[in-house]
């Protein structure tokens, strides 16, 4: 399971040792392959951390991860089986109730094979690139959201602006307008329902009366404002 963080490449891998084992071609001691890989790396040298480091006193050599100049960090560890961390807590008053037996044990983890686990960091093949990247980054990045900011606030204020200002008016929606328009229309429910059932020529001839009477075209007659009802007009029948 990689990981790449700050520069560094991190990798962990965990192996399976193989079962069984082999006999050694001088001795013909039988020896498991984990006895063999943990053998092997009690003999590994280790870091030297220090001139005179404890951990490295007596021992041969560096560790052969030193000749890597990009490797940080190295570690192996043979896990045989888990932990185990003791019994699962119970409620006293549930588990008295389930009639659970506190001396008996409960089922355990436990693994098919031993594993070996390996743990290494390094600096990436272009930490530098990105530590180059990352420092123009502090100074273009804040460049970037200015000129951004630029960019958008002409809009923002034109959009404020607009905003700000009345919708145009409608076509006919000034209070004359409407006013005569609903003088007409009160009237001119009056005239539909006094020529019911007239004929071409006598419904023509009324209408033209209604249409002088009420004068579409011109301001008045019409309405007044501020009230619900219209002048009751009077046209030749």
């Amino acid at each position: 399971m990689p990981s790449f963080d700050g520069g560094h490449y991190f990798l962990t891998v965990v192996a399976p040792v193989r079962p069984g084992s082999t006999v050694e071609p001088f001795l013909g001691r039988a020896l498991s392959h984990q006895h063999q890989l943990a053998e092997k790396l009690a003999l590994l040298p280790t870091g030297r951390q220090t001139v005179k480091s404890v951990a490295s006193e007596g021992v041969a050599g560096r560790s052969p991860f030193a000749r890597n100049s990009i490797n940080h960090l190295a570690r192996f560890v043979i896990i045989d089986n888990p932990a185990f961390n003791g019994r699962s807590s119970q409620d006293t008053i549930v588990s008295t109730l389930k009639k659970i037996n506190p001396l008996e044990p409960q089922p355990t983890d436990g693994l098919s094979t031993p594993f070996l686990l390996s743990a290494m960091g390094r600096a990436g093949p272009r930490a530098h690139v990105v530590g180059e990247v990352a420092a123009w980054g502090v100074l273009v990045v804040p460049a970037l959201f200015g000129v951004l900011a630029l960019c958008l606030y002409g809009p923002y204020r034109w959009v404020m602006r607009r905003g700000a200002g009345l919708f145009p008016r409608a076509p006919d929606s000034d209070l004359p307008t409407v006013l005569k328009s609903l003088f007409i229309q009160q009237n001119f429910t009056r005239f539909a329902i006094e020529t019911q059932g007239l004929g071409d020529a006598e419904l023509h001839d009324r209408f033209g009366a209604f249409f002088d009477a009420v004068q579409p075209n011109s301001p008045t007659p019409t309405q007044g404002a501020g009230e619900v009802q219209a002048p009751r007009m009077e046209w030749v029948r």
